[in-house]
């Protein structure tokens, strides 16, 4: 686990019919990640799949109105 990383943008804001691959692509421009590192998505200690929609992931797990 990286520490120390800081996010600018905390809240996105994405259609949903976008992947969780394309949020993480986008949440990795707010981060200064080399080519060579991963970035993972965790939604209530779950890794996300990659090809899953949002609107699939937010449905399953979303909890207030928000994802953790």
């Amino acid at each position: 686990m990286c520490e120390g990383i800081e996010i600018e943008k905390r809240k996105y804001l994405v259609s949903d019919s976008s992947t969780i691959g394309e949020l993480v692509f986008c949440m990795r421009k707010y981060l200064s990640l080399a080519s060579h590192e991963a970035m993972f998505m965790y939604i209530n200690k779950n890794l996300a799949p990659t090809n899953a929609l949002v609107s699939e992931v937010w449905k399953q797990y979303q909890n207030d109105g928000c994802l953790y």
